[in-house]
């Protein structure tokens, strides 16, 4: 399944994240995929096979 996502970071926490995290290549693989894996499971759980 392939999902398309607009997201950006809060200036604020810019500095912040990408000393903790680093480049956006890593954003996207610690937070940004989880994030979505999850949402997206949560969402197709609440329909069964019929719907």
């Amino acid at each position: 399944m392939d999902v398309a996502l607009n997201w950006h970071i809060k200036l604020e926490a810019a500095k912040h994240i990408f000393r903790k995290i680093g480049a956006e290549k890593y954003i996207i693989k610690i937070i940004i995929n989880p994030a979505t894996e999850e949402i997206i499971k949560s969402v197709i759980a609440q329909y069964t096979a019929k719907k």
